[in-house]
C-alpha cells in the first residue's frame, strides 16, 4: 500500500510477484490499482484481462469486481467489450445496467447516441447518482451536471464529488467555484477546500489561500481516519500545490496520524524549514523519519548533524559513529563534513582537517555549511589567509540559528587563540 500511495508501480509488481497465484482478491485490487495508476493504453489493456480473470474465477461477487469497470477510460476499452458484456448478464442493478449500456455503446458504435439515451430516459431520474458514473465514464461531463442538477448535494457527499468532478471535466469553472463555496461537511470537506485554493489560485485569487489551507488541514485533523492528513497531502501535489504540500506533511508530522511518505519525498520540506531556520520542527521531521527508516542514511546523518550543532550528543561518540560510516561511504560529503565538525569539537584539529582535505577537491561546492566546516578546519591549523578568505564569502543567512552560533564561536575562539600565540612571540 505505501508502495502505491509512493507511486512506484515497478517496486508494487516486484512485490506481488513474490505471492503465488492465483493472488487472492484484496491483491488482485491492488494489481488493479497499480495498473490504473499507469494511465497508458499497455497498462490498461492489462488492467481489462486483470478484471476479467477476476471476473471470471470470483462470479458469486461480481460487485467486487464491476466497479473497476468504471475506472478505465471509454477510449481503452476495446476488444474486452464483449468479454465484459458477457460476465455482465445477471446485471440488475441501475449501476449494472448503466456499465452494460456503456459497453454495448463501444460494441456498437453506429448506435452509439440511442444507446446513450435510452440509458439516459430509463435511469437520470430514478439513479440520478449512477447516471452521473456513467456519463463521466463515458466523457459526457455536461449530461453529468445535468443529471445531478436536483440532487440536494449538501446531503449527498457523492453525489457532490461526482458534481465537481463533471464541473471540472467540462471546463465549466464558474459551476465549479460555485460548488468550492460551499462544500458539505465531513470526509469531502478537505478536498473541496484543497480544490478550492488550486481553482482561485488558477485565477490569481489568492487572498484566502492561507485561511483555505488551514481549513483544509483542520477538516482533515477532525476526522477520525488516519488517511486523511495523507490524502489531502497527495490532493495538493496531484493539483501542483507544493507550499501546501509541505504544510500538511507538517501537521500530520506534529499531529503523528497517517503513514509517513517515504523521506525521499519530503526532502523539500526538509529544505524548507532549513532555510527559514525553523530547528524545532526540523528535529521534529528529522526524529519521526529516524524511526519511521531506521537504515536510511541520509536521514541518519542529517539528525545526528542537528544533535552535533545542538549539543544533543557528544562529539566523541558523534566521532565514533562517523569514522566508521566514512570507512563505508568515503565519497560522501554529508558524512566527512559533521565528522570533521565533531572532530573539531573534540579537540582533534588536525584529523579534521585530513577529513575535509581527503578528496583533494576545494569544498566550495558542497555549500556555505560545509565551507564554514573547513574554514574552521583551516583556522585551527594555522591556514588563517586560506581560512579567512573562504568564511568571509560566507552568506549567514543560510545557516540555522545553531550552526551560526556554534561557528562563530568557534571561529572567535580560534582567533583569540591566535592572537594569543602572536602576543606571545
Amino acid at each position: 500500500d505505501r508502495l502505491l500511495d509512493e507511486e512506484l508501480p515497478a517496486e508494487v509488481e516486484a512485490c506481488l510477484r513474490r505471492f503465488p497465484r492465483p493472488l487472492p482478491p484484496a491483491l488482485v485490487e491492488r494489481d488493479l490499482r497499480r495498473l490504473a495508476a499507469g494511465n497508458h493504453p499497455s497498462s490498461w489493456r492489462e488492467f481489462q484481462d486483470v478484471l476479467i480473470e477476476a471476473l471470471k474465477r470470483d462470479p458469486a461477487e461480481p460487485a467486487t469486481w464491476q466497479k473497476w469497470l468504471d475506472e478505465i477510460p471509454q477510449e481503452q476499452i476495446t476488444t474486452s467489450a464483449g468479454q465484459f458484456r458477457m460476465l455482465l448478464k445477471q446485471c440488475g442493478s441501475p449501476a449494472e445496467k448503466l456499465r452494460a449500456s456503456r459497453l454495448e455503446m463501444i460494441e456498437r458504435p453506429h448506435e452509439a447516441e440511442r444507446i446513450f439515451l435510452r440509458a439516459m430516459h430509463a435511469f437520470a431520474a430514478a439513479a440520478p447518482r449512477e447516471t452521473a458514473v456513467f456519463c463521466l465514464c463515458i466523457n459526457r461531463p455536461g449530461e453529468a451536471l445535468g443529471v445531478l442538477r436536483n440532487v440536494d448535494l449538501s446531503r449527498d457527499a457523492t453525489s457532490y464529488q461526482l458534481a465537481c468532478r463533471a464541473a471540472e471535466q467540462s471546463g465549466d469553472y464558474e459551476r465549479w467555484a460555485e460548488l468550492l463555496r460551499e462544500p458539505p461537511p465531513g470526509p469531502v470537506l478537505a478536498p473541496a477546500l484543497c480544490d478550492r485554493v488550486y481553482l482561485n489560485g488558477k485565477f490569481g485569487q489568492t487572498e484566502t489561500r492561507k485561511r483555505d489551507e488551514a481549513a483544509a488541514i483542520a477538516a482533515a485533523l477532525a476526522l477520525p481516519d488516519d488517511a486523511a492528513l495523507p490524502n489531502l497531502a497527495r490532493r495538493a501535489q496531484m493539483r501542483g500545490l507544493d507550499h501546501f504540500t509541505r504544510r500538511v506533511w507538517l501537521e500530520m508530522i506534529r499531529a503523528g496520524k497517517g503513514r509517513l511518505p517515504m523521506a525521499k519525498r519530503i526532502e523539500p520540506l526538509i529544505r524548507e524549514l532549513a532555510t527559514k531556520g525553523n530547528e524545532e520542527d526540523l528535529n521534529l521531521v528529522l526524529s519521526a523519519y529516524r524511526s519511521a527508516e531506521p537504515g536510511n542514511l541520509v536521514v541518519f546523518v542529517q539528525t545526528r548533524y542537528l544533535e552535533l550543532i545542538s549539543e544533543r550528543i557528544s562529539p566523541a561518540l558523534m566521532s565514533n559513529e562517523f569514522e566508521k560510516l566514512l570507512d563505508r561511504v568515503p565519497e560522501v560529503a554529508a558524512v566527512r563534513y559533521p565528522l570533521a565538525l565533531a572532530m573539531l569539537l573534540n579537540g582533534r584539529e588536525i584529523d579534521a582537517l585530513r577529513v575535509t582535505t581527503a578528496t583533494g577537491r576545494s569544498p566550495s561546492h558542497t555549500g556555505d555549511s560545509y565551507d564554514a566546516i573547513h574554514a574552521l578546519c583551516l583556522y585551527a591549523n594555522n591556514r588563517q589567509m586560506e581560512a579567512t578568505r573562504l568564511w568571509h564569502a560566507l552568506n549567514w543567512e543560510t545557516f540555522l540559528p545553531s550552526e551560526k552560533s556554534l561557528f562563530q564561536e568557534k571561529w572567535r575562539y580560534y582567533s583569540r587563540s591566535q592572537d594569543d600565540v602572536t602576543t606571545r612571540d
